[in-house]
């Protein structure tokens, strides 16, 4: 059995960065999937033949390394990511990570060896301390993010894949919270390795002299983390591991909307965005439970 395959979703990529990025863990790893989300549709003549060269550009660096994916459509996290839970099931892959095209690793080699090795004593979902030390290199936790997360494909078969609702936002802490509630533990790597995560597009702005640190998401990532949280908060309101999800409306609708308001453009679609958000969860009655997939050639 093969020991572990790497799932990287891409979505209109900086090509030099992701490169860069893939080069720091892809001799570690069988294989990579590359799922690209970006929307052909969207690319002109230029941008798309040199989203194609970048493509056929990693294939050949890392041959036998690297696999395609996608439908030429942003078919966001949870179908690429189940998907490649199939691939990694059908081809005697023994575990699974998934990889942001923005996190760059520090070591992963180590992390890797590590984790590998803590699996034979507790097999779980293990992740990485983005920002933090810790004097107890692995521990216990809630949820850990997508990002550098390793987890057993037959045990990510059993929690049941990523939930199909959850497009972006929040799918890391759904799976994670699903995953406790059937006993299986959930581990935060620290001292081993590092990964340097960007969240949205981060960027310091003034107004009237002022700094502010802002996450200057788009009016669909605002109106989906709304959603999101409030579904998660009907998802798993009776189960017996809780989530504490009161920190999304702390930050956005105490701080962030503030600096919306103050610094950031498209004001009045990002605040619309972020009220029809609101409504969308609490309106939604049917949470769609089904693990869609598409097969990797």
């Amino acid at each position: 059995m093969k020991e572990l395959i790497a799932v990287i979703v891409l979505y209109f990529p900086n090509y030099d960065e992701v490169e860069n990025n893939i080069s720091k863990f892809i001799e570690d790893v069988d294989l990579l999937v590359c799922w690209d989300n970006t929307p052909i549709d969207k690319l002109d003549a230029g941008k798309l033949k040199s989203h194609k060269e970048f493509k056929e550009r990693i294939f050949n660096r890392w041959k036998g390394k690297i696999i395609h994916a996608g439908t030429t459509h942003n078919e966001y996290l949870p179908l690429a990511y189940n998907s490649t839970l199939k691939y990694a099931i059908d081809n005697g892959f023994a575990n699974i990570m998934f990889m942001d095209q923005d996190s760059e690793w520090e070591n992963f080699s180590e992390y890797k060896a590590q984790v590998l090795n803590r699996m034979v004593v507790s097999r779980g979902i293990y992740g990485i301390r983005t920002n933090e030390s810790c004097a107890d290199n692995f521990k216990e936790v809630n949820c850990v993010i997508n990002s550098g997360m390793i987890v057993p494909s037959d045990l990510l078969l059993k929690i049941g894949g990523f939930h199909s609702d959850f497009k972006l936002d929040f799918s890391d802490i759904e799976l994670c919270i699903r995953a406790l509630s059937k006993g299986i533990k959930v581990y935060k790597v620290s001292n081993i390795g590092g990964i340097k995560h960007q969240l949205g597009n981060l960027g310091r702005r003034s107004f009237l002299g002022m700094q502010f640190q802002s996450f200057n998401y788009s009016p669909f990532r605002l109106h989906e983390i709304q959603k999101c949280a409030i579904l998660m908060k009907k998802l798993h309101c009776h189960d017996d591991v809780k989530y504490d999800i009161s920190w999304v409306w702390k930050v956005f609708l105490c701080k962030e909307i503030l600096k919306i308001i103050l610094v950031e453009n498209q004001k009045c679609k990002k605040l619309w965005a972020m009220v029809t958000g609101i409504a969308s969860g609490v309106m939604s009655r049917k949470l769609h439970s089904d693990v869609k997939t598409i097969d990797i050639q």
